[in-house]
């Protein structure tokens, strides 16, 4: 278990253990009232990391961490979402120039 001070840090490591193993890995949010901290924790069971905050100010990155995990979970194709080929590209670009 690897704990984190720094979001940026925490924000890689997640992303990176996320899309080596998207179908095992796990995102969690919890909140301890009694501490009144929130707690991030990113695991596939085999690699845990972990930051803890108890700064308003820190929301912000919470909220971004918190949208990269509903945005890539709920992707079919996480290969697209992760790196898209110049294919596709070319294929957006022309459905944006038709409209």
């Amino acid at each position: 278990m690897v704990w984190y001070f720094d979001f940026e840090e925490f924000y890689v490591a997640a992303k990176k253990l996320f899309f080596s193993n998207p179908l095992k890995t796990r995102f969690l949010f919890k909140y301890r009232n009694c501490d009144g901290k929130v707690v991030l924790k990113v695991t596939d069971d085999q690699v845990c990391h972990k930051i803890a905050t108890k700064y308003s100010q820190d929301l912000k990155h919470i909220k971004r961490i918190n949208n990269l995990f509903i945005q890539s979970m709920a992707n079919k194709d996480l290969q697209t979402y992760q790196k898209e080929t110049p294919k596709l590209q070319n294929k957006k670009k022309k459905v944006r120039a038709k409209h």
